[in-house]
């Protein structure tokens, strides 16, 4: 698989890329201590015309054993001893550990073990008298690092004899892991100005408890409160505060967590596996109306590879309440059917998958892609269970039924977001993305209309238009839906704001150095969002023929 080939014009450049390529062989498949050093050419050059032939040299090793030396051939090493240190102190680096603990022939050295030892050799990805794999070390530290519980780690390698079961060079590894303290505390300020009279305050408090259960759980708690004197929706001239708190309550797992099931072993160790509960509430109080919002969420994480990556929340529960007495009456009156579904209650049990692919991890690609897709199904068990149980009440204008008096929805959402990176120059790149989504909602999500009742979606399940990471043209909300124009900024009393429920988005932009470390960005955005399920009109409906007369453009250059 050598990238050389005969009949290639000579460069230097892919010389040193087949020495790293031979050199990663190596270490991948037990040669400990192998360096590219060890790799040379000779180019013989007296040759007729423009030819000449590259001999490639692997050197032996070199081994020293006191003040002499010798060379011989390469050895395979495999792992003898396995060491886990999880109370390392690199201020006191050779204090002999008390106690030790043999956990699948790994051994646990500690004074005081304060982690459940699977804990610590779920993320250990080599074994005993397994040949040594540099790329199952790498994935060892990533895992390590990806638990957030240790400030340090490092592993030592020691040549150490044969293993006598095998008769092979043996190695023993040594994993140092220096831990973070028991708990975290972090307070973090801001303050903001917006528009020449737009000021707030604003802070964030959280404490991080680790290690919660002894197998290295986080607990986090965070706190947030902010107060900003903005301008009131229907009125550019008019200030008024706008108060907002709220906080979250979460417990991350390193492992799978199931009721009454051991997942150990369920998954590799390479897939990383993780688990997160978690409950939230927040509080938003404007001039035009008060929300409250509830949350809790049941989610798992995993690696397939370096570059792929899944997600699975299993449970995600929201509870919006927007009681009509906290709206103002004015305000509401003057928005349109849809935007009016932004300030009602809602109530939604989803669950939703997400598959990543990023290349832009892989250092060695040179064009990499990048694909997210998700996947989000609502409703359903809530109308099963209101179904099998009558728990829902039915309301009279819509025939839609809710629980604890709020509507609760059904739906489908899909959600689709691929870009490609061409590195064509050094610096130099030209990056392209397409982003889909449609959501179509069913069942109980209805409203009432002039001509019956309309399917609908929660109105925080909408797609937007506008933005710093949109159609960066347009402010965030303002564009479409289809043909419909809202973007008649002069306005003081213009309280419209577009929303969709299929989003098409293509996006183009080329990067290219300035000075040092300043870059600039030349981009185009194309794209725009329609409404489809019942409250569409000629002017917000998707129409695949009339599909290029509706797609917006916005360009521009940025640094």
């Amino acid at each position: 698989d050598s990238i050389l080939k005969k009949g290639m014009p000579y460069d230097a450049d892919l010389l040193e890329i087949l020495r790293r390529d031979i050199t990663s062989l190596a270490r991948n498949t037990g040669y400990y201590g192998f360096s590219k050093n060890y790799i040379r050419f000779e180019a013989d050059t007296f040759l007729v015309g423009d030819r000449v032939n590259i001999n490639l040299v692997i050197d032996q090793a070199n081994v020293e054993i006191g003040d002499s030396s010798y060379t011989s051939n390469h050895k395979q090493y495999y792992f003898k001893n396995i060491y886990l240190r999880p109370d390392y102190q690199y201020r006191k680096p050779g204090e002999v550990p008390k106690d030790t603990l043999i956990k699948d022939d790994y051994k646990v050295v500690s004074d005081t073990l304060k982690y459940t030892p699977r804990y610590l050799t779920d993320a250990i990805h080599f074994e005993k008298s397994e040949r040594y794999n540099e790329e199952k070390v790498k994935e060892t530290y990533s895992h390590l690092v990806g638990y957030k519980a240790f400030q340090l780690s490092d592993i030592n390698f020691t040549p150490s004899g044969t293993i006598d079961s095998l008769g092979v060079p043996g190695l023993n590894a040594i994993v140092n892991l220096n831990p973070l303290p028991k708990r975290t505390f972090t307070i973090e300020p801001e303050l903001t100005t917006s528009g020449g009279n737009n000021f707030g305050i604003s802070g964030n408090v959280g404490v991080v408890n680790r290690n919660l259960f002894k197998g290295g759980e986080a607990l986090n708690i965070r706190i947030n409160s902010g107060l900003e004197y903005q301008t009131t929706i229907d009125d550019a001239q008019k200030v008024t505060p706008a108060f907002e708190i709220g906080g979250e309550i979460s417990i991350e797992f390193p492992r799978f967590i199931f009721p009454f099931v051991n997942t150990e072993g369920l998954l590799p160790k390479r897939m990383q596996p993780k688990s997160e509960v978690s409950v939230s509430y927040n509080l938003l109080s404007r001039q035009e109306f008060k929300r409250q919002t509830f949350g809790t969420q049941l989610s798992y994480n995993w690696k397939e590879s370096q570059r792929k990556s899944h997600r699975l929340d299993l449970v995600v529960i929201t509870y919006s309440q927007i009681p009509p007495s906290k709206v103002d009456p004015d305000f509401y009156a003057d928005l349109s059917e849809i935007q009016q579904q932004a300030f009602t209650s809602e109530f939604i049990a989803a669950t939703r998958y997400t598959y990543t692919l990023n290349e832009n991890l892989i250092t060695r690609r040179k064009n990499p892609r990048y694909l997210r897709g998700t996947f989000e199904i609502a409703g359903n068990m809530l109308n099963l269970l209101d179904n099998l149980t009558n728990i829902g009440e039915e309301q009279q204008n819509n025939g839609a039924n809710s629980i604890l008096d709020v509507q609760y929805f059904q739906y489908v959402k899909f959600e689709l977001d691929g870009r490609y990176y061409w590195n064509f120059a050094k610096n130099q790149s030209w990056v392209n993305r397409v982003y889909s989504g449609y959501i179509l909602p069913y069942g109980n999500s209805k409203i009432p209309t002039d001509t019956g009742a309309a399917r609908i979606p929660p109105f925080s399940k909408y797609f937007y238009m506008g933005g710093s990471n949109d159609m960066r043209a347009w402010t965030a909300y303002r564009l479409g839906a289809g043909r419909e124009f809202n973007t008649d900024y002069g306005a003081g009393d213009d309280t419209t704001f577009a929303s969709g429920t299929f989003k098409l988005l293509i996006q183009s932009e080329y990067r290219f150095p300035i000075v040092s470390y300043l870059q600039g960005a030349l981009f185009l955005d194309a794209g725009n969002i329609w409404l489809t399920g019942g409250l569409e009109n000629d002017q917000t409906d998707l129409k695949i023929e009339d599909l290029y007369n509706e797609i917006a453009l916005g360009g521009g250059i940025g640094l």
